[in-house]
């Protein structure tokens, strides 16, 4: 397989990471904007809803619930949105595994296995943060933390591990 041959695939999914990377980043900065800076103090102005929180649908009309309810709401889109994009990075360094190990399976499924362990501990974290009460009371759960932060680390040490041990044995066509 020749470096052409997959380089238009690479571009296109480097260039749709970058997308949602700025995408996601434009929603997280938006609604800090407009919570920290422009509605700072303002505690009625949290009523009016914007684009980027207009997802809510408020039962109780008090102020403090809204404001709430806003920041869980922005917590979980904040952790879909790393999850997926983490998801998809480490999906595709499974497949450069898979590509560098001459199309053997173990090291490969091990990464997409660890990566799936990730993806769905995190979005589990991120329903936790829907369905809680607060987010002063998420530390009763941080066994849940745990088991997000583990897993990545986890799954992007085997990654990285894979790939040098690949590397190294296979050997680079670069001369010292």
């Amino acid at each position: 397989m020749s470096v052409n041959s997959y380089r238009p695939k690479c571009d296109f999914q480097v260039a749709f990471l970058w997308f949602l990377n700025a995408f996601h980043i434009a929603l997280i900065l938006s609604a800090l904007y407009r919570l920290v800076v422009t509605e700072f103090n303002k505690h009625p102005s949290i009523l009016v809803m914007t684009w980027d929180a207009s997802v809510c649908n408020f039962q109780d009309p008090s102020i403090f619930s809204i404001l709430r309810q806003q920041l869980v709401l922005f917590t979980f889109f904040l952790l879909v949105g790393l999850e997926v994009i983490s998801f998809i990075i480490r999906i595709y360094y499974s497949y450069r595994i898979w590509i560098a190990s001459k199309k053997t399976y173990l090291l490969a499924a091990v990464a997409i296995l660890l990566a799936i362990t990730s993806f769905s501990s995190g979005i589990a974290g991120a329903i936790k943060t829907l369905s809680s009460a607060s987010i002063l009371n998420f530390p009763e759960s941080s066994w849940l933390l745990y088991l997000i932060t583990a897993s990545g680390l986890i799954s992007d040490s085997w990654i990285t591990v894979s790939l040098c041990y690949l590397f190294w044995n296979n050997g680079t066509n670069f001369k010292q």
